[in-house]
């Protein structure tokens, strides 16, 4: 614990890496429940952010939404989920019924790029 403490002193641009958090971790629904996932990206500017849905059935990994900036979303499939962006770093994606073809496991991510 120590040494972790120290290479944390020591390393003043950790504290600026990005980190992505979702909430809430896991759910268990029944069909026709609403659900709401949100994920946040901290210290990444305003990043382009996406949700992706890995199917329980086929583990096929498909991007459901994106979003490039605030009040700004794409969608590609799953066209009863919708995706609120109010704030540079919060992507909250939603549904007000979820079905049996919606089981998966949910991920957000987000990526930045700059002009060269």
């Amino acid at each position: 614990m120590l040494l972790l403490l120290l290479f944390l002193i020591s390393c003043p641009y950790c504290q600026f890496q990005a980190t992505i958090t979702q909430s809430p971790p896991f759910l268990i629904l029944r069909p026709g429940d609403p659900v709401s996932l949100g994920c946040t990206v901290s210290n990444a500017g305003v990043p382009t952010m996406y949700w992706y849905r890995q199917g329980i059935r086929d583990r096929t990994l498909t991007l459901l939404l994106w979003s490039v900036t605030v009040n700004s979303t794409q969608e590609l499939t799953l066209t009863h989920f919708k995706a609120d962006r109010k704030t540079g770093s919060d992507f909250t994606l939603r549904t007000e019924k979820i079905m049996d073809s919606d089981s998966g496991v949910y991920y957000c991510a987000w990526s930045s790029t700059e002009e060269q």
